[in-house]
């Protein structure tokens, strides 16, 4: 069984039937310990290696975790691991990612956990924070605002197309009041695809004419 599901690993595990779900749920755990204080988690190992190729490397390749079937992260935070093994569990993410009255953090959240996840080459976990991420910028008392960490953290961790790009790029385009601001001219040249999906949603945004002047004029 385990087998047959490693070679699907490119399909989510609730697609693939109540039954296999309830199989690699119930099926061996292995002992994770979390934080300085190591925080028990005794957790289906199926599950964790279907998910994250860094952990499929641990139980499964040529390292004592292999053997001992048990992982210390002392350097990871118990509130970033929970919310990681949300996701694993239900593919969303509601735990520390929803409005709340402290909304300075919220941006910082959704990208500080696309990069935890990254740790674990977790790629699709990007698509988990696109709706906290957009109801952030969207909301209609206190909207929050993109940084150039932001920017940069979302551009080095999310791949080519990703919806997420094109968010954190209309985040921008509204702290720079369109495109009469340089808030970014940094990212706009050292962050690989910025200025490119920059500029795709000033074309889609201008919805007025735009006075040209000829450069060579």
């Amino acid at each position: 069984m385990e087998a047959a599901f490693k070679e699907r690993n490119d399909v989510s595990i609730w697609n693939l039937g109540a039954d296999i779900v309830c199989r690699v749920v119930a099926g061996p755990k292995v002992d994770i310990y979390v934080g300085p204080k190591k925080k028990p988690y005794n957790l289906p190992r199926l599950l964790l290696c279907h998910c994250s190729p860094y952990f499929d490397h641990c139980f499964n390749g040529n390292f004592t975790e292999r053997k001992t079937q048990k992982l210390k992260l002392p350097e990871d935070k118990v509130e970033d691991f929970e919310v990681l093994l949300e996701y694993m569990l239900r593919r969303i993410i509601t735990k520390g990612l929803t409005v709340t009255e402290k909304r300075d953090l919220g941006i910082w959240r959704c990208t500080d956990f696309l990069e935890y996840a990254d740790k674990y080459d977790m790629d699709e976990a990007s698509t988990a924070i696109y709706e906290p991420l957009k109801e952030f910028l969207e909301h209609k008392t206190s909207p929050q605002q993109i940084t150039p960490t932001d920017i940069e953290a979302v551009f080095r961790v999310a791949l080519k197309d990703c919806p997420l790009r094109t968010l954190i790029a209309r985040g921008a385009l509204v702290v720079m009041g369109g495109f009469r601001s340089d808030a970014f001219k940094k990212q706009e040249r050292e962050v690989d695809g910025f200025a490119v999906e920059l500029l795709d949603q000033i074309r889609l945004c201008a919805r007025v004419s735009i006075k040209w002047v000829d450069p060579f004029a």
